[in-house]
């Protein structure tokens, strides 16, 4: 008995031997405990003339005159089986990337608890608000605040600090910048303006500054070379990086941030900060074209359970079809045409420093061509809750009330909330909403 394992190798047998073969059952790579010889062999006669022939080796084989056999890899084959038969026990997992929208279930009635607390996040005091609204919308950088302080010793507290406040479990910033009081016949009060965080990379609490980028640089690379020392990070979401050539941006006398959200701008986009990460985002003005909304899947789904009130108005405008953009002492000249139409009806020209590839041509044509067409401007009032966070500007939302169905872009957002003697917290967030209607 001959213990032996190849593949396409050879083998000589002794002459006149009688041979067996066998398959070595614990080679790696073998499943089963007992494998029965079945191959298929050449033979070549070694000694005179030579003859080939295919044959059927199994148990048993015998030769008379020396006979050279090679074997060859076969199709059938053993490999290692971690169980599960003809179903493998260890299948691919799918794909957990997908776009799952936040939708508040449809109740009768829902029972809140509204909570509102504010802390100086310097030494984490606490500090009395009888009123707070934070406002944002698609034009800003950062958020609007509004505080209502219970006591003067509060609003002293807040003066010129950056405040976390926490709204139904909801966290922002804000910085109490422009502190105020008022007396009207004996009852005073204190009140403060201000900021949310992302104000610190602007007046007066950075410097003015001049940048020309004296090399080609890539778009995100120029606004970080802007946030230098900041502590703040750039990201692009849904925009195409591409590179500016040297010499071609310029800024002079101005914020952080400001020439940050001009040069978004200049490109059709808009600046959304994460005040917790310390995150400037670049994102389409439009994230969402409106002729891609229908088969969009929406971020948050409202409904009529949730809507407290609702306000539309119509909207009429010229609807265009094509963009002509154009930069300025560097750059290109395109014709950004929304695809399916005649490109027939322009809007106003577009110009700007940064138009020096196509891919910010594309994103500003985008943008102007998006804006046209007749619109309906839409006012939901919200409550906040668990299944219902606050929205953010640039969201797709899409909307059940009366039996209609629809999606818009978020425009902006306000979010209140204030202590009343008799009622209580009444906590609530009016969104407006674009609804494209061609």
């Amino acid at each position: 008995m001959i213990d032996f394992s190849f593949v396409d190798t050879g083998y000589m047998a002794p002459n006149g031997a009688n041979v067996d073969f066998s398959f070595n059952s614990n080679r790696t790579g073998f499943a089963l405990s007992t494998i029965a010889l079945v191959a298929d062999i050449d033979i070549y006669q070694v000694q005179g003339t030579e003859s080939h022939s295919l044959i059927k080796v199994s148990s048993q084989a015998e030769y008379y005159q020396p006979y050279k056999i090679r074997f060859k890899a076969s199709p059938k084959h053993c490999y290692f089986d971690d169980g599960g038969g003809l179903i493998d026990a260890s299948p691919p997992l799918p794909n957990l990337d997908f776009k799952v929208p936040i939708e508040p279930q449809i109740r009768r009635a829902y029972l809140m608890q509204p909570t509102l607390t504010c802390t100086r996040v310097s030494d984490s005091i606490a500090i009395v608000l009888d009123s707070v609204s934070i406002s944002d919308s698609r034009s800003q950088f950062t958020q609007s605040v509004s505080l209502q302080f219970s006591s003067a010793i509060d609003a002293s507290r807040a003066e010129n600090e950056l405040l976390l406040i926490d709204i139904n479990g909801y966290q922002f910033f804000a910085l109490a910048e422009q502190p105020a009081s008022s007396a009207s016949f004996g009852v005073s009060s204190c009140s403060s303006a201000g900021r949310s965080r992302s104000a610190l990379l602007a007046t007066p609490w950075r410097s003015l500054i001049s940048y020309t980028n004296d090399n080609a640089r890539s778009f995100a690379g120029i606004l970080g070379d802007l946030l230098t020392n900041s502590g703040w990070t750039i990201e692009l979401d849904g925009v195409t990086d591409f590179t500016i050539p040297a010499g071609a941006f310029s800024t002079m006398g101005k914020s952080p941030i400001d020439v940050v959200n001009d040069a978004a701008a200049q490109i059709g986009c808009m600046v959304i900060p994460d005040e917790f990460a310390s995150k400037l985002t670049i994102v389409p003005h439009w994230p969402t074209s409106p002729w891609l909304m229908d088969s969009a899947i929406a971020d948050v789904n409202i409904h009529d359970s949730v809507i407290l009130s609702f306000n539309r108005k119509k909207q009429i405008n010229p609807l265009c079809n094509v963009a002509w953009v154009r930069g300025e002492q560097q750059g290109v000249s395109a014709k950004v045409k929304r695809a399916g139409t005649a490109g027939d009806i322009p809007t106003a020209d577009i110009s700007g420093q940064l138009i020096v590839d196509n891919q910010a041509a594309r994103l500003a044509g985008t943008n102007a061509i998006a804006a046209s067409g007749n619109k309906e401007l839409i006012s939901v009032s919200l409550p906040i809750m668990a299944d219902l966070p606050p929205l953010k500007k640039g969201m797709l939302i899409g909307v059940t009330y009366e039996g209609e169905v629809f999606k818009a872009t978020c425009d902006s957002v306000s979010i209140s909330a204030s202590m009343d003697q008799s009622s209580g917290l009444d906590i609530s967030q009016s969104v407006n909403l674009i609804r494209h209607l061609e």
